[in-house]
């Protein structure tokens, strides 16, 4: 059986929680802090392209771009909509790895690993596995499958747990390779 893991990594996610729980936010450079003079924490895809990321000073963010928007952490909105992201996924396989408030492995090996019917005009997209257990058994392509899954994840979050709230998925045969994918 192929190992297929999926790493689905959200995208600004302490600033896109904030954006997404105030619309007035939305499209705005926006920086998220423990305290104001401290340091950013999270910065919006927006702040982002102003050269302002997660460990940048106040100070140096305002210099950066003086109409950032700075606001406070929220961890109980954050834990609220990793909650949801949560049980989301975890309706596609019982092996959930929660790597961080906006991080998660998921094992998809069982359900991206399924045999194709017999009626094989049905299905043009097949991948025959050599296995002296299953002879002449085709089994559908598991990268398809775990491409399949991870839009409808993708549609899913939208509608389901945020809509301002996006993620990057990464689909591989082990953790680290999974994560490099949804890095780039």
């Amino acid at each position: 059986m192929q190992p297929v893991i999926l790493h689905l990594d959200m995208n600004s996610y302490f600033a896109s929680v904030i954006q997404q729980d105030k619309p007035e936010y939305r499209g705005k450079p926006l920086g998220v802090c423990e305290h104001l003079g401290g340091i950013i924490i999270g910065a919006s895809k927006e702040a982002k392209q102003w050269g302002i990321t997660t460990g940048t000073p106040v100070w140096e963010a305002r210099k950066l771009y003086p109409k950032i928007i700075l606001t406070h952490t929220t961890a109980e909105r954050f834990s609220f909509y990793t909650r949801r992201l949560i049980k989301l996924v975890s309706e596609y396989t019982d092996s959930v790895e929660v790597y961080s408030i906006d991080e998660v492995f998921l094992d998809i090996t069982r359900v991206c690993n399924i045999k194709i019917p017999n009626n094989k005009s049905q299905i043009a997209n097949k991948f025959p596995i050599p296995n002296s257990q299953y002879p002449n058994q085709e089994f559908a392509d598991p990268w398809a499958e775990a491409v399949k899954i991870a839009l409808d994840v993708k549609k899913r979050m939208k509608a389901e747990v945020g809509d301002w709230l996006t993620c990057s998925i990464g689909i591989a045969e082990n953790k680290v390779l999974a994560k490099i994918g949804s890095d780039l």
